[in-house]
């Protein structure tokens, strides 16, 4: 998992408008484009949660070279703030809509499941800081949960991280 720190401040001491987009595309949970992925929105006290996955979920069920995980979750999560919009939709939808208006104010994208190449899907978030005159701190964190990380004697086990029963969407604390 990752923390997406964003800092922003003027330089030459004037008010400035700002908008930050971030977002991550969800063939990243897939092994190849053709898989099928849902996703699915929940909010956890002060955090809005985004995530997508195969269908399929085949936990540990591949190896080898030039294969890529396609089971457990990717995840955006964003602590909810002033300002914060979110969507699941298209890359596309996603980009346009930002650039046209600063935010991502339409509804999350129904068409599920769908090849992950497919129109492919995008978790996004922008932040609306309006006129910014000092230092305004935001920060997303992007992470994977592969559910089980290995098998040991034919049992699959948990990741470290997960031994005193943490969920990926309080990774924050």
């Amino acid at each position: 998992s990752d923390y997406i720190s964003f800092s922003v401040s003027p330089l030459d001491g004037k008010s400035h408008k700002v908008q930050l987009y971030f977002s991550a595309a969800g063939n990243i949970a897939v092994n190849t484009p053709d898989e099928e992925i849902t996703w699915q929105r929940s909010t956890e006290t002060g955090l809005d949660v985004m995530r997508t996955g195969t269908v399929a979920q085949n936990v540990l069920g591949r190896s080898g070279d030039d294969v890529r995980i396609d089971w457990g979750y990717l995840y955006l999560v964003a602590p909810q703030a002033k300002g914060l919009t979110t969507v699941m939709t298209s890359s596309q939808t996603s980009v346009n809509t930002f650039a046209n208006s600063g935010t991502l104010s339409m509804k999350d994208d129904a068409a599920q499941p769908r090849a992950a190449g497919t129109n492919p899907l995008t978790l996004a978030a922008s932040y609306d800081l309006g006129s910014v005159s000092s230092t305004v701190d935001r920060h997303l964190i992007l992470a994977y949960d592969d559910i089980h990380s290995i098998e040991y004697f034919h049992q699959p086990l948990n990741a470290w991280w997960k031994r005193n029963g943490e969920s990926t969407p309080h990774m924050h604390k």
